[in-house]
């Protein structure tokens, strides 16, 4: 596995705070969708 250098990693975090992913995040909207999801760490 490549390591990322100090530069790389400076523009890969200003690429990520400029795309904003957490925002277009999503999860289980219903009762029914939560509790499945609650299960996957089993």
């Amino acid at each position: 596995m490549r390591q990322w250098t100090q530069e790389e990693r400076l523009k890969q975090a200003e690429l990520i705070r400029r795309w904003q992913p957490w925002k277009k995040a999503t999860g289980a909207k219903t009762e029914a969708g939560k509790a499945v999801s609650k299960m996957n760490a089993y």
